[in-house]
């Protein structure tokens, strides 16, 4: 069989020797070409892999901060809204001392009788920090 084999590639002329190479070298090089495409394409899968997982660590880097700086501005507004509120009790508890001293006053000066001193008047004024009109006499 071998023998064969060889008396038949003896009688090949030169070219179709060529050819033959030509076919051996083309299929060398589509054999080669799809196993380097291959390793390429496993090279740049492999990096986008890994750009897919620094970015997708960033991400979740990112949301912890942000879920962070939520519960943050969440304790930060309650305790806004306590401030308020005590706020607000305070401001409604001197409204109702207010109101008691006005009522106080109001009760007081009822029964004063009415003053004939003005200059009396005037300088219990400007103690108090009221600048004294002047009214013409008569």
């Amino acid at each position: 069989m071998i023998q064969k084999l060889l008396t038949f590639a003896k009688g090949l002329p030169w070219w179709a020797w060529v050819l033959v190479g030509l076919a051996v070298l083309y299929l060398f090089n589509m054999a080669s070409g799809s196993i380097y495409t291959r390793k390429l394409w496993n090279m740049i899968h492999d990096q986008i892999v890994q750009e897919d997982k620094a970015i997708q660590e960033e991400l979740e880097k990112e949301v912890t901060r942000l879920d962070q700086r939520e519960k943050e501005l969440i304790q930060e507004n309650t305790r806004i809204k306590q401030q308020l509120a005590a706020a607000q009790e305070e401001k409604r508890v001197l409204l109702g001392r207010l109101h008691e001293i006005e009522t106080q006053l109001n009760a007081v000066a009822s029964n004063l009788p009415p003053s004939t001193d003005l200059d009396g008047l005037a300088e219990r004024f400007k103690k108090r920090g009221y600048s004294p009109v002047v009214l013409p006499r008569k």
